[in-house]
Formats: C-alpha cells, sequence, structure tokens
C-alpha cells in the first residue's frame, strides 16, 4: 500500500510540473534591443539597426518563403512554385484567404513591395498566382523571398507598417521603444503573448546598461544585473570589416588601403579582443556560408605595407568606431596600432553610429541576414555600396562566388576583419524561444511566466 501511495504522489507531482511549464498565452516580453529603429530606416549598414529592423518586420509582416532550421525554403504566403524559361519566371501560388487588420491581402499588395524592393524584377499578379521575370536567370529567388528585406508590408498615413504577421504595432515611441501586439486573425494563428516590447538603449563607457532597463531577455549584449536563465549564439555571422569613405581624403588612395590591410593583425584580434569568439577572416562571409572564406589570405604583411605606404602620400587617416560600442573602441584603437608599424598614422575618433561616413575610415559591425552565400553577398552589395556583388543573384557555384567576392575586395574599399555571432540572453521566466544559425527567433512561439 505504502509503494501504491508513494506511485501516486510522484505521478501527481509530474502533472503539476508539467502544468508549470505548460505554454501559457497573455502577458509582455520586455525585450532590450540596442540599436535604433525607424519606418524609413529599411536599410541600414550598422548591424543593431538592422537586428531591430528584422525583429519588427518578420514580426508584423510575412514573407512569400521562409527558411527552415536548415536553410531549407518552405511555404509562407506562397503555398507552392515553380519555374519556367530557364527560372527566368517564377510563379508562386498564394496564400489564400490571408488577413490583416485591413482587410484581406490581396495579390497586388503582394506584388507593389516586392518590385519596389527589387527594381530588375517585374511583378505581377496572375489569377491565383504571383509572377516574377526578370531578364536573367533567377536561381536564388527563394532564399532572396526569404530575407526580411522582402517581407511583404502595407504603410499606413502615419508610416506605421501594416502586415499579416503574428503581431501588429500598437505603439512606437523614437528613440525609446516599439510595441507589438498579438493579431487574433493572423494565418499561422494565435501567438501566446498578447505584447512584445522592444526597448531601444546604448552601452554605457563601460559596457554596461542601467540597471533600471528592465527585460526579460536581451539581444547581444546582458547586463550584469539581469538574472538570465539561458544564453544562446548564433553562428559567426555579423561581419567586422573596415569600410573607407567613397573619394574621401587618404581613404581615396588605393596603395594606402591596400597598406593597412596588409598591416592588421587579424589573429590578434581574434585572440585578446573577440576572445576567440567567432572567426577572423578577410572575407566578405564566414565560412560556414561560402565555404571558401579559408581562401582569403589573412595573413599581416608588414614588409610590403612599409612599401606601398612609402608609395602614398604621408597624411592622417581618420578611423572612426561607434561611440556606443566599447568593443568597437578596442578594435579601432588595435587598427592604429597595427597601422602605426606599417608607419601610417590613425587617428581614432567616437562617433555615434548614424555618422561613421564622416571619417576617412569606419569600423563597421554589418549584419548578414541569409545563410545562402549568393543572397547574402546580394544584400552585402547594397549595404558596402559594392554593386559588383549584385550579379551574385544569378550565381550559384562556389566557384563563380569566390571570384566575384575576390574581384570586388580588390580596390580594398572594405577591408574585412572578423566574423562575430549574435548573442541572445533570457531571463528563467521566458520559454520556448530560440534562435537559428543566422540570428532569427519565432517571437510567436515564445511565451513567459506570469511576474511574481
Amino acid at each position: 500500500m505504502k509503494g501504491i501511495c508513494l506511485l501516486l504522489v510522484a505521478a501527481l507531482s509530474a502533472v503539476a510540473a508539467c502544468a508549470e511549464t505548460r505554454p501559457k498565452f497573455g502577458g509582455t516580453l520586455v525585450v532590450g534591443m540596442r540599436g535604433s529603429f525607424s519606418y524609413e530606416n529599411k536599410s541600414s549598414l550598422n548591424a543593431d539597426d538592422e537586428l531591430f529592423r528584422d525583429a519588427v518586420l518578420t514580426n508584423v509582416c510575412d514573407r512569400l518563403v521562409v527558411l527552415d532550421d536548415a536553410g531549407d525554403p518552405r511555404s509562407a504566403l506562397a503555398v507552392s512554385w515553380r519555374s519556367e524559361r530557364e527560372q527566368r519566371s517564377w510563379y508562386l501560388t498564394l496564400r489564400k484567404n490571408v488577413d490583416t487588420p485591413n482587410g484581406t491581402l490581396g495579390a497586388q499588395a503582394i506584388a507593389t513591395p516586392l518590385a519596389l524592393a527589387n527594381p530588375d524584377w517585374r511583378v505581377r499578379p496572375e489569377g491565383d498566382e504571383l509572377l516574377i521575370q526578370s531578364e536573367k536567370p533567377l536561381p536564388n529567388l527563394l532564399s532572396e523571398l526569404a530575407e526580411p528585406r522582402n517581407s511583404v508590408c502595407l504603410t499606413a498615413e502615419d508610416g506605421r507598417w501594416i502586415g499579416s504577421g503574428p503581431f501588429q504595432i500598437a505603439d512606437f515611441r523614437a528613440g525609446q521603444y516599439i510595441e507589438l501586439k498579438a493579431f487574433d486573425q493572423a494565418w499561422q494563428g494565435r501567438p501566446f503573448l498578447n505584447f512584445i516590447r522592444f526597448n531601444m538603449h546604448s552601452s554605457g563607457a563601460a559596457g554596461g546598461t542601467s540597471p533600471t532597463l528592465r527585460a526579460d531577455l536581451w539581444q547581444n549584449e546582458v547586463p550584469e544585473t539581469v538574472n538570465s536563465g539561458v544564453t544562446q549564439t548564433s553562428d559567426a555571422l555579423d561581419l567586422l570589416a573596415l569600410v573607407f569613405a567613397p573619394n574621401r581624403g587618404a581613404g581615396a588612395d588605393l596603395r594606402l588601403r591596400k597598406a593597412i590591410s596588409l598591416a592588421l593583425d587579424r589573429s590578434s584580434i581574434f585572440s585578446v579582443l573577440l576572445r576567440r569568439t567567432g572567426e577572423p577572416g578577410a572575407s566578405l562571409l564566414p565560412e560556414w556560408i561560402s565555404g571558401y572564406a579559408h581562401l582569403f589570405d589573412q595573413s599581416q604583411n608588414l614588409l610590403e605595407a612599409k612599401r606601398l605606404e612609402s608609395l602614398a602620400p604621408v597624411q592622417t587617416v581618420s578611423i572612426a568606431y561607434d561611440s556606443s560600442d566599447p568593443l568597437a573602441k578596442l578594435i579601432a584603437e588595435r587598427v592604429a596600432v597595427n597601422a602605426a608599424e606599417a608607419r601610417i598614422h590613425m587617428q581614432v575618433v567616437a562617433q555615434p553610429a548614424s555618422q561613421l561616413g564622416n571619417a576617412d575610415v569606419s569600423l563597421q559591425r554589418v549584419r548578414i541576414a541569409s545563410p545562402h552565400p549568393a543572397a547574402a553577398l546580394q544584400a552585402l552589395a547594397g549595404l558596402l555600396r559594392m554593386p559588383r556583388l549584385q550579379a551574385a543573384e544569378n550565381l550559384t557555384s562556389a566557384e563563380s562566388l569566390y571570384a566575384l567576392e575576390s574581384e570586388a575586395l580588390q580596390d580594398y574599399t572594405v577591408i574585412p576583419l572578423a566574423h562575430v555571432p549574435e548573442r541572445v540572453s533570457a531571463s528563467t521566466r521566458t520559454h520556448d524561444w530560440r534562435m537559428n544559425r543566422w540570428g532569427e527567433i519565432n517571437w510567436a512561439d515564445v511565451w513567459t511566466e506570469p511576474q511574481p
């Protein structure tokens, strides 16, 4: 009899434990994020701003196609697809009865933003399908459509985004926060949370964040005052690079730019400053995405750097870093030390992220939002002002993509340093959140326990 009682107690305890961890509807998730947000800022060189934008976009607006954890396309607003004319014409069958807060999402409402975001495409509805055509083959179309920048958004009179996603914009205070509310009519089903509030914040001089900024989940920066339960990181993702202002000052000399590249000690930056997090490299894409990053020479060559410096006009090169990022300050100072070894004087200046282009060269952290090399390179073409990379849209082989990236880097207007992961930490009351390899989170699955 005693054994039966013990088994009964154990069973009841297991049921109680299961009830405690069962997903619950309701509540507000407070997310702390570096960076800023505005409706007009649909493309930014700053990785923090890009991450913020993508988080809002993927919650509010849907894409025709999304990627699963393996990076393979799966249906979203499009339920199936086929290509014709050697991949110059793509037909995508649209999901029916997709609602937005303003009514049913029609085919023309889907076609218009896609055409604006991709001027080389001809996009039009054809019955239950959407037709996308191009003069050149589009072998990477599905991975391009899965990028956050190709989210289908309508625009309200006040500029607010309206979409068919699981959340919709409830409140926005520039420089402070944006709050999203659950959309009950979402075709994916209602999310667990009632609200997500994304707080904007900046680092202090010592890298800390005000302890008064409470959050349940932090992206890319976790104050010591936050009781985090779980921390996850993406694969080496964001590109750290020196970006020269076009035709400006000392950076306008090719020999000087190449000399700075040869003077860099990437191994030291990776080992000491990045604490062996991510991967050092001289490529735009990390190894796990491209498979060829190891082919780019990242070794330091001070003798050749000094020779090139002797041929270039002797000038002081200004290098700017994001004043809200303490790590960027350390890396910029180390770059200046490396340059000094090649007799190049670099003046390190702190600037707000929006003003980094005012210096000869700036240290940038650039978000890579796709795990597919062709789509990733094409996105970098616009962000880094490297028009040659646009040709990646029509390429599929690693050899052709490597040749394209190598050619694009030959003028040294962009000098890659390393790739670093994105990091997310959550409190113990936050459940069922998970970040994939390229930093996306399915926010509709997240739920929180009530505040004690």
